[in-house]
């Protein structure tokens, strides 16, 4: 209708429109220390006008690998030999927990060159990651080295199911971590003991996950008098948690984890149904 417009209803002055202040008032907290920062943390700084804000670094973790039975993963698979498997499973996962990765080399069955290799991971690095050498074996080697540099010794052995045998020590204070050689038990190790220890560094509210109970979707028969045992799961939730643990096999224990159901020591058999402790890991989504 040329230049008349129809209105279809009263219009209020101020109707839509935001007044100043409304977003966030003078002199209140924008975003809190430690909060991580993801798309509206950023569109928020953004638009208060700060162009760079102070935050943590990214730790930069030093991994390395132990025994003389490692080879490559694309090499031939020998009598004797096993696949690298551990350094590839923990660079990943350090990334997962958005800290910095560096593989250190795999280091042969030496206490010397373990200690000098230790030495010089600690001097570049934040935390310093190994797995394997840390039971009680002839060759295991790496907690020797450990408890030689360091300058305190924090403790050997967790009562944890796989992971049993795990190190860990200061010197010039950072910590060095000696993780247990099993798959399942290094990357259990890393996820209660070594992600906390990240979370921190990198200044969060949060250091440990989130847990739940959650009613167990199969049978469990083992009991463990001594140690927690800790079962790689997938939960899900619709009306109420529910874990489905993995019960055999090592690799195939880690594959679409996203949750750690818990049984304590000294409990019974579980039947399907029970409730259960559940550690959620990692996201639902």
């Amino acid at each position: 209708m040329g230049d008349l417009a129809i209105i279809h209803s009263n219009v209020t002055p101020g109707a839509n429109v935001d007044p100043p202040g409304s977003d966030i008032n003078a002199g209140t907290k924008a975003i809190a220390a430690g909060t991580s920062i993801g798309a509206g943390e950023i569109a928020l700084l953004a638009a208060q006008g700060y162009s760079a804000v102070n935050v943590y670094r990214v730790p930069r973790v030093a991994i390395l690998t132990t025994g003389n039975e490692l080879i490559e993963v694309d090499q031939e698979l020998r009598p004797g030999k096993i696949r690298d498997s551990n350094r590839y499973m923990l660079m990943s996962a350090c990334r997962e927990a958005k800290a910095d990765a560096v593989f250190w080399g795999s280091l042969p069955d030496e206490l010397e060159a373990t200690k000098k290799a230790l030495l010089m991971a600690g001097e570049e690095s934040d935390l310093v990651v190994s797995t394997g050498g840390v039971s009680v074996g002839n060759y295991d080697l790496v907690r020797k080295a450990l408890l030689e540099i360091a300058d305190e010794a924090l403790f050997w052995k967790v009562r944890m199911k796989p992971g049993t045998p795990v190190i860990l020590v200061a010197r010039n204070n950072k910590l060095y971590f000696g993780l247990s050689g099993k798959p399942t038990g290094s990357l259990l190790n890393f996820e209660l003991l070594v992600k906390p220890v990240l979370r921190k560094l990198m200044g969060c509210q949060t250091f440990f996950p989130p847990t739940v109970e959650a009613y167990i979707q199969t049978d469990y028969n083992k009991v463990s008098n001594t140690s927690d045992r800790f079962l790689w799961s997938k939960a899900t939730y619709c009306q109420e948690w529910q874990v489905t643990p993995a019960i055999s096999g090592v690799f195939s224990e880690l594959l679409g984890f996203n949750a750690l159901a818990v049984i304590l020591s000294g409990r019974g058999r579980l039947a399907k149904g029970e409730k259960v402790k559940t550690i959620l890991t990692k996201s639902m989504f």
